[in-house]
Order: structure tokens, then sequence, then C-alpha cells
């Protein structure tokens, strides 16, 4: 599969898979009969970056309602679309600290294999701010 021009964050739904920073093609070695993978591109560049959200196959395009960015930190207004759990998928520098708060409460990250993962259970609208220290 062609990739646009440039450098790509590739993010694999079904299997919740990083296929880290792409340019050129993607290609995948088997993909079963009746099946299909459901991607999520970004364009890599600054950090963090949001990469993917698994609550459904928009993959944030309807969970994120407005973002925004400053040196370390990503602001993240998000709405209650699609299921209420969901993990959101951040690409991150390799030894960052990472914290996040979900409307100003701490909220967990797991580091996973070049992504910070925070898991979110909403209910309403909500603020997550994800922060490298």
């Amino acid at each position: 599969m062609p990739l646009p021009e440039g450098a790509w964050h590739a993010f694999e739904l079904w299997d919740r898979r990083y296929l880290r920073v792409r340019t050129g093609a993607l290609s995948f070695a088997l993909v079963p009969p009746h099946a299909c993978r459901l991607l999520a591109l970004r364009p890599a560049g600054a950090l963090p970056r949001l990469v993917a959200v698994d609550a459904h196959i928009g993959m944030g395009a309807v969970d994120v309602a407005g973002c925004s960015a400053g040196p370390g930190t990503l602001r993240l207004a998000l709405t209650p679309a699609g299921r209420r759990r969901r993990t959101l998928y951040f690409a991150v520098p390799e030894a960052a600290s990472v914290a996040a708060t979900i409307d100003g409460q701490p909220a967990s990250v797991r580091l996973l294999d070049g992504l910070a993962a925070v898991d979110v259970q909403l209910d309403a609208e909500a603020e997550l701010v994800l922060r490298l220290e």
C-alpha cells in the first residue's frame, strides 16, 4: 500500500499494533480472506503526538474535539463518542518520562513499544493533558 509523501506514524486498529514511523509504502504478509486491516496514519513530527484511539474505526476522528500543543505538552478535548472505555496512544520520545491528567486528575500512563498509552473512561466531555517530563 503506497503512503502519501513524508513520514507517518502507522497504527493498526484490530491488532492494536504500532507499526512505527513509515515512509514510502506499507505491506502486510497475510490478510485472511474476508478480513481487512484498518490503519491510522498520523504525520511524524513534533512529539508528543496522538497516534490513535481504539474506541471505534474513526481512531480519534470523533473522539477528539480539539487539540493544542506546546513544548512537551499536548492537550486534547475529548468527547464520549463510541465506547465509554478507550485507550489513547501517543508517540513520545523513547527515553521520555510521561505524565497525564484527565480533568486535572492524575491518569495512568503505560509505555508500550514506542508509544505511551492512556486508558480513559468517558461519560462526558473531558480534557486530557499529556506532558513530557
